[in-house]
């Protein structure tokens, strides 16, 4: 080794109690837009964790247990989902380290839902159906225009080389969240995973501010948890029907918590 060389120092990453905070509520807000909510041992688990008693590893292979040959061997496979699911989003948005890349994105979905899909194959693969609908309720009923299976390779690979070649530096923090939520909503336009794409696509999406320097707060995604969802939505609906302000003040309320969001849904009341 050179004199003026430097070691690597590897080891597991201790993120602060406010980093932990701030990745277990986005990870927990991110299921409610699912219709998701953590047991109440999850949620034992997770005081725990933010406290510093558990790791990560540990708060997930006791949820595995919990499943698997404990007491909620019965419960419904939505709560392992759950409680599952909020445990390693909230691990991957602690961790350091940040690669812009469509390959970066499905590890980290591969990573989220490893064993949670019924079809095991879901998991870091990327949809072949040719089309692709939802009834919104933020559309009236009507759905976004996804890209289709076989295109969403290719549109992955545009997207990523154009984010890459305009090495982007932003001038403050609003700059960063609006060309960082740009990107993120047409990259969650393409729908590329057969499912968990919010959740895995907002994962990616908050790793990439962190990358930039950018710090956010959780209470977007925790209250009222669907309007990230429903923002997308209409940033990315049938031209008569977009709305781009609802992105923008959710971008404006992750750097500003005294910032309410309403609901998006009023405007087709059931």
């Amino acid at each position: 080794m050179f004199e003026d060389e430097t070691p690597y120092v590897t080891g597991e990453y201790a993120p602060s109690r406010a980093e932990r905070e701030l990745a277990w509520g986005v990870g927990i807000g991110l299921q409610r837009i699912d219709g998701l909510e953590p047991s109440k041992y999850a949620e034992t688990l997770i005081v725990g964790q933010i406290n510093g008693k558990y790791s990560y590893h540990e708060v997930e292979d006791s949820l595995l247990r919990y499943y698997s040959h404990g007491d909620g061997r019965n419960a419904p496979r939505v709560a392992a989902e759950a409680d599952i699911t909020a445990t390693r989003i909230s691990q991957i948005i602690s961790e350091p380290g940040f690669t812009l890349s469509p390959g970066s994105l499905m590890a980290i979905h591969g990573r989220i839902f490893e064993g949670v899909f019924e079809d095991r194959r879901w998991a870091g693969t990327y949809r072949t159906a040719p089309k692709l609908s939802k009834a919104e309720p933020v559309l009236g009923g009507e759905t976004v225009n996804y890209t289709p299976g076989s295109e969403v390779r290719a549109t992955l690979r545009w997207e990523f080389d154009e984010e890459r070649n305009l090495d982007f530096l932003p001038n403050n923090d609003d700059d960063a969240v609006t060309h960082v939520l740009g990107f993120t909503s047409r990259i969650w336009q393409v729908h590329p995973f057969w499912e968990g794409n919010t959740r895995a696509i907002t994962t990616y999406a908050i790793k990439f501010l962190k990358s930039l320097g950018v710090n956010i707060g959780n209470g977007p995604f925790v209250n009222p948890s669907p309007y990230f969802r429903d923002a997308l939505v209409l940033d990315n609906a049938p031209v008569r029907l977009r709305d781009r302000e609802p992105l923008k003040l959710f971008g404006r309320a992750l750097l500003n918590p005294t910032i309410e969001l309403p609901d998006l849904r009023k405007r087709y009341p059931r």
